[in-house]
């Protein structure tokens, strides 16, 4: 308990020092600014800015602003093999919309797959693709989804097909602000009639990599997907979170920035 104590207060005086660096605000100001007119939507210059950034390993490397990922997530760490949580999620889905009426659904960042083939096992009717910017993400996917794995880097203009539903879950925060922009111009080229997204609220723990980029407030973040012409649907949105709580497996961070949009 005193150990446990002691660790805590280091990292809050860890923290408190890192707020205080002024090297930290160049960082951001350099490379992790928000841009027009998202800065302009949320009247802010950053977005919540982790304090532990300019100390986490691997650094971050950019390119004209535009972050350099592939050292960052590892075939290791990203490979989803626990199907669960996304039996979860579609269980969800499949209770707060009626998937007998809907055509076509689209998962950004859909990692190795589950949902999809969960959904496709479940509705063959129901055309399903999913975006993913790494290679070996497909390969480990289900054989008979991986010809419905895209890969494609979702911060650069792409030219979208439109999906009844998208749905872009732990994507939004790992999106460099500078890249924000094109992210959500895609989602909304990509976007028919719903859009079910996270966008989260924090940084990772002090010892983990620096994945966490554009993290926002909620308040924040109903505002840019205003700005976009995102409108959520409250009662769509509570109802899905409402049933998610009674889903053991479902992931707690989903629902804590979970959003229903329509168009």
């Amino acid at each position: 308990m005193i150990l446990k104590k002691i660790k805590k207060f280091l990292i809050f005086l860890i923290k408190l020092i890192s707020y205080l660096n002024p090297f930290l605000y160049v960082y951001y100001w350099k490379n992790l600014r928000l841009p027009f007119p998202i800065n302009k939507r949320v009247n802010k210059i950053f977005p919540i800015i982790d304090p532990f950034i300019i100390y986490r390993k691997p650094s971050l490397k950019f390119n004209n602003k535009k972050l350099l990922i592939d050292n960052i997530y590892t075939e290791d760490s990203e490979y989803r093999e626990d199907t669960s949580p996304y039996q979860d999620f579609y269980d969800v889905l499949k209770n707060t919309f009626d998937l007998k009426k809907i055509n076509s659904i689209l998962d950004i960042g859909c990692s190795t797959g589950h949902l999809i083939n969960i959904i496709k096992t479940n509705h063959p009717h129901v055309l399903v693709k999913g975006i993913e910017y790494f290679d070996f993400q497909k390969k480990l996917a289900p054989e008979n989804i991986q010809n419905d794995l895209l890969i494609k880097d979702i911060r650069n203009p792409l030219n979208l097909d439109k999906y009844d539903i998208v749905i872009c879950t732990e994507v939004a925060e790992h999106i460099e602000p500078n890249s924000l922009h094109d992210f959500i111009l895609n989602i909304r080229e990509a976007t028919g009639v719903y859009l079910i997204m996270t966008w989260s609220n924090s940084y990772p723990a002090f010892s983990a990599p620096p994945q966490h980029v554009s993290s926002l407030k909620y308040s924040d973040y109903l505002k840019i997907m205003n700005e976009y012409k995102f409108i959520k649907n409250i009662d769509l949105t509570n109802n899905f979170i409402s049933d998610s709580k009674n889903k053991v497996n479902f992931n707690y961070w989903w629902r804590d920035s979970l959003v229903v949009f329509e168009t």
